[in-house]
């Protein structure tokens, strides 16, 4: 075997030297963690294993979280805070880090921290670095890092928690209807007073899409609508529809707000449905009756002047002109009190007769009355209040009602979908034909004609009689 040269031998000795030199800086490495991951060469090629400490995620989770943590020594120093306390504080982090925590909390505060328990929910108040105080909660709790006693702390702002208490006592305790929404505009929150006007519980609602309460048609404009809140940034209303759980439709009006993160990022809407169904049934309700106020004022107006100008072409002086003109304003006048007495929806011809024959006396025996309970609609009932009232003056002055012994029977019946309406005058003055047409007859004809009835005048010596009939669509039995 031939003898290996004492060159050799050295080279392989420093290769070993080399190669344990390396071995012994990758060992000191992994002890510190400056190794995340090794490359090892095997038989399939090489592999990575990941070093990583374990305590990284914690570490990350430490930097996200909202409430501010820190790690104290014995003697108060801060050794390490995470962005949430310092943000707390009022200061950039690396200026917290190494400060002493007695800057912020008195002394007492960090006694309760350092006890040898620790503290759970204490309550205190942080100075902050800026000028201004903050009433925050701490917990911490004794840890040994390394050996060395350090104090672990969180630390919670009750400033905006107890403001986030505040505002989600209000929203629970108002009765309208509040509920928050996605960008996507998913329901995510859902009030009392929301589960009251649509039947949804919370736990029926939340996670479903805004469009199952939206009436057909109805969800394209809440998209729109969004689209204009997303752009403008704040707060858009409209009225609407909105569908309640058993499926009926009701009249809202809906605001719709923008929910910014702090970075200014739109995290959703708040949503208001404030319920105007009512309100928007009393504006039609107010609009008919404007509507039907309007008609009947024309009407009345209307009326009021073909009296007059047929009076006054009948009037033998101007006496005369304001005793009949008067008269029949006031017979129009009773007959308006009575529909308005039923809200003009209609008046009872009994009523009718009684306020325009019945002039003083109500027990005026010469009046008789007989007929069933019968409902005139408006129309009908103004144009036989003139009638009556032209029957009542004519007797009154000529007729039966003129002298004591007179008498007057009304009588109506309703038969085969007609009124059948007969007067009948007795024991009053000998009546015969008149040669010529008065302006009452005029009147009466002209008044029957404009409700599709017609009347028969027949002058007996007894005493006058009149026959009215007037179609069924003009009134209703009752």
């Amino acid at each position: 075997m031939p003898r290996r040269r004492e060159t050799d031998v050295e080279s392989e000795l420093d290769e070993l030297r080399r190669r344990l030199a390396e071995a012994e800086e990758t060992l000191r490495a992994l002890r510190s963690g400056e190794v995340d991951a090794l490359v090892v060469d095997g038989e399939s090629g090489p592999q990575v294993f990941t070093l990583k400490d374990a305590a990284e995620p914690y570490r990350l989770l430490v930097e996200q979280m909202r409430e501010g943590a820190l790690t104290l020594s014995q003697e108060g120093g801060i050794l390490y805070c995470n962005e949430a306390f310092a943000a707390i504080a009022g200061e950039a982090a690396p200026h917290v880090i190494g400060s002493s925590i007695l800057d912020f909390i008195s002394k007492p505060d960090f006694d309760r921290l350092a006890g040898p328990e620790g503290c759970r929910g204490s309550e205190m108040t942080l100075r902050r670095a800026g000028g201004g105080e903050a009433a925050v909660t701490a917990s911490s709790v004794p840890l040994l890092v390394e050996g060395d006693p350090v104090i672990s702390a969180v630390i919670t702002d009750l400033t905006g928690h107890q403001l986030r208490l505040r505002y989600e006592a209000i929203v629970e305790s108002v009765g309208v209807p509040i509920y928050s929404l996605t960008p996507d505009l998913v329901i995510e929150s859902w009030n009392p007073g929301a589960q009251d006007i649509f039947g949804y519980t919370a736990q029926e609602i939340i996670g479903r899409p805004v469009r199952d309460i939206c009436p057909k048609g109805d969800y394209e404009a809440l998209e729109k609508l969004a689209e204009d809140v997303r752009q403008c940034g704040r707060a858009l209303s409209q009225d609407a529809q909105r569908l309640r759980k058993d499926g009926s439709v009701f009249q809202v009006i809906y605001c719709l707000a923008p929910l910014f993160a702090p970075d200014g990022k739109l995290t959703g809407y708040a949503a208001i449905s404030h319920d105007i169904t009512e309100r928007k049934a009393q504006e039609r309700t107010k609009q008919l009756l404007l509507d039907e106020l309007n008609h009947r004022v024309k009407n009345t107006l209307a009326i009021v002047q073909s009296i007059a100008r047929l009076t006054l072409r009948q009037a033998k002086s101007s006496e005369h002109f304001a005793e009949s003109f008067t008269g029949r304003i006031q017979a129009l006048s009773g007959a308006h009190d009575v529909l308005t007495a039923s809200s003009w929806q209609g008046a009872q011809l009994r009523s009718l007769v009684k306020d325009q024959l019945i002039f003083g006396d109500a027990n005026d025996g010469r009046i008789t009355c007989d007929g069933p309970a019968i409902t005139l609609d408006a129309q009908t009932a103004v144009g036989l209040s003139l009638v009556l009232h032209e029957l009542g003056a004519n007797a009154s002055k000529y007729g039966a009602l003129s002298v004591a012994n007179g008498r007057v029977t009304l009588s109506w019946q309703a038969p085969d979908g007609e009124i059948h309406l007969r007067w009948q005058e007795a024991g009053g003055p000998l009546v015969s034909e008149p040669s010529h047409r008065g302006f009452g007859t005029f009147i009466i004809e002209q008044s029957l004609r404009g409700l599709d009835g017609d009347s028969e005048l027949r002058f007996e010596p007894a005493g006058l009689v009149c026959n009215i009939r007037l179609p069924v669509r003009k009134a209703r039995k009752q």
